[in-house]
């Protein structure tokens, strides 16, 4: 742990004192996205370790830093020891602040102080702790493997201070750390285009609006990779940016962007087509006349990095060449009707696992799951910046480096929409798109806001005030107090449907609807569980199965997947484990109570026990 984090420290240290030009540049823009390229580096790195059968763990991934540490000296001296001009913005420090205690104060709504109670509204979350630790079990990776990498760093760097039984505290300081750098990345992007305090203060409002959302609603559903995806692209256009300002070389540009797309590949592929796409066409309209440049481009940054993509995406979920994912669970929701209020969606997780996947791309894309649906309400109040910032590019027809990924992005939600209606895309992976769509139609709305003029200012302050009234009405629930009132007042939630992302968020972050959640008790069972299985011992599960896999990633065990509580119970029966915990009202299991109750118990709350199997 030590030497990882040494070595992490010092490649950062020197990628960051590396010097990219003679200007002076933003000191925190800098430092977070090489702090981002670092991870891109490691997950190459941990790929190229993979292919060769070399352990993916602590050791080796410091060793492949130390090498690059090594090649960065030696430039660092051939250069004269010249350093990057840096300088640095207490309104940029002040606003990573903020974004920071935002994150923070949402986490511990979720997750109690020091992460107490481990709480996904998905599945999801329970699985990428799982498949984290199946890294750090096998010290091996597999398709689409970034995060989990990082998760199952994570895991064997913190181990030597809280142990095993801990994971799960770990990876919930780990959700948390991404949902705080969602925010800070995006401030690290557009900080600089708004030149006044005014301006930089109504950027820092729309940055916490921008986190409630799409970003919010990955962390609370466990959707750990389509965030981390969102922070890889912010890194792709943070580089363009600084290319077009001339900030970066294309030499520099080249190498950052191999790293970044190989990453973004390894990390989730579902968005890589429209960043493949947008950065082949940016340089080939922008470098006009230059065809060894554009050449160069299409060979290093994309095809390399596309064939490490075919490698670890299509071979590895397609043809199961490299090892081979846990199954994940498919996972339905049914609505319970109720009689004064609105329909409530309660998660029931099936045992459907891959049914009706044949292994091709089309068969899995149709895959349902559970998440946040809609189609166009979040994105309405958004829609003028963007038709604003189109119209402003064609009028003086200019390029940037959003217009041509927002185009693409648009064009592909477009296509996805048609084969959603068609039956061979699910709505599922039909809204992931929208998690780039949020990230770009702010990024768009901030620039319109940079360079609006006094002479509009005013109508600028008016489409905020409405906005302002809207989303306070959403968070106070005013609709819905009318409807209590006389439901003619209000016939649905008006105010809430502009911003029904954020609110579920908050609905679900506050507990509004007294979610099915686990409790103190049961995860005091868990963890205690949780020590047994440290000490090397099998715990087994006689409870009802929404906490199933929860259980199995909190105590760190290989889940049989058969969702089947009787089979479970059949090995506490078989005495093939030695422990299992027991719900004292034995929830959804059919099992000898007079057995369980009378077995000798190692730990008990007012939840249930754990008995001695064997």
């Amino acid at each position: 742990s030590i030497i990882y984090g040494v070595s992490f420290a010092i490649l950062l240290i020197l990628l960051f004192s590396y010097k990219k030009n003679q200007k002076t540049v933003n000191g925190v823009s800098y430092l977070i996205f090489s702090f981002l390229l670092v991870w891109c580096y490691e997950a190459v790195a941990a790929g190229l370790l993979n292919l060769v059968h070399i352990p993916v763990n602590l050791i080796s991934v410091s060793i492949c830093d130390i090498v690059v540490v090594v090649i960065l000296v030696m430039t660092y001296v051939k250069d004269g020891k010249e350093k990057q001009k840096y300088y640095w913005d207490y309104k940029d420090i002040v606003a990573v602040v903020v974004v920071t205690a935002v994150a923070l104060l949402i986490s511990y709504s979720r997750y109690g102080g020091w992460f107490e109670v481990f709480r996904f509204k998905s599945g999801d979350g329970s699985i990428h702790l799982m498949w984290a630790e199946d890294v750090v079990r096998t010290q091996t990776i597999g398709s689409m493997y970034f995060q989990k990498m990082r998760d199952g760093l994570n895991l064997m760097f913190f181990t030597p201070f809280f142990g095993t039984v801990y994971y799960y505290k770990i990876f919930l300081a780990s959700q948390t750390f991404l949902f705080a750098l969602s925010g800070i990345t995006f401030w690290a992007l557009i900080g600089e285009e708004l030149r006044s305090l005014p301006k930089k203060v109504i950027g820092l409002i729309l940055i916490i609006i921008y986190m409630l959302g799409y970003p919010l609603n990955n962390m609370l559903y466990g959707f750990t990779y389509w965030g981390t995806s969102i922070l890889l692209i912010t890194l792709f256009l943070y580089l363009f940016k600084e290319y077009r300002n001339g900030n970066v070389s294309f030499l520099q540009l080249m190498i950052a962007s191999f790293f970044t797309n190989t990453a973004l590949c390894v990390c989730y592929v579902y968005f890589a087509p429209v960043l493949f796409g947008a950065q082949f066409l940016y340089i080939w309209i922008e470098r006009k006349g230059f065809w060894k440049e554009k050449i160069l481009y299409t060979v290093f940054p994309l095809f390399l990095a596309g064939v490490l993509c075919i490698v670890y995406v299509y071979f590895g979920i397609f043809t199961s060449v490299s090892a081979p994912e846990p199954e994940m669970e498919a996972e339905v929701v049914v609505e319970i009707a109720s009689t004064e209020t609105e329909v409530v969606a309660e998660v029931v997780q099936a045992e459907v696992a891959t049914t009706g996947w044949d292994g091709s791309i089309l068969s899995g894309l149709a895959l349902w799951g559970l998440s946040y649906y809609d189609v166009y309400s979040n994105f309405v109040l958004l829609i003028p910046f963007v038709f604003v910032y189109l119209w402003n590019l064609l009028c003086k027809r200019k390029l940037d480096e959003y217009i041509v990924v927002f185009v693409l992005t648009v064009g592909y939600i477009g296509l996805q929409f048609v084969l959603c209606l068609m039956g061979y895309i699910s709505v599922y992976y039909y809204n992931k798109n929208y998690n780039l769509l949020w990230l770009l139609c702010f990024a768009v709305m901030v620039r319109v806001i940079a360079n609006t003029e006094k002479s509009q200012s005013q109508f600028l302050i008016a489409y905020g005030l409405m906005c302002s009234i809207l989303f306070t009405g959403t968070l106070i629930h005013v609709d819905e107090k009318l409807r209590e009132q006389d439901y003619s007042m209000a016939l649905d939630d008006r105010a809430a449907a502009y911003f029904n992302l954020i609110s579920t968020n908050l609905d679900i972050v506050t507990d509004r609807y007294n979610e099915t959640k686990m409790s103190l008790l049961e995860q005091d069972l868990c963890n205690e569980a949780a020590k047994l299985t440290q000490a090397g011992y099998s715990v087994a599960w006689v409870c009802d199965w929404p906490r199933f896999d929860d259980f199995y990633a909190i105590t760190n065990q290989i889940p049989t997947w058969t969702w089947d509580l009787q089979i479970e119970y059949s090995m506490v029966e078989n005495k093939e484990v030695d422990y299992a915990l027991v719900r004292r009202d034995k929830g959804g299991v059919t099992c000898d109570a007079d057995y369980v109750d009378n077995q000798k118990r190692v730990f008990e709350n007012d939840y249930g026990y754990i008995i001695v199997v064997r």
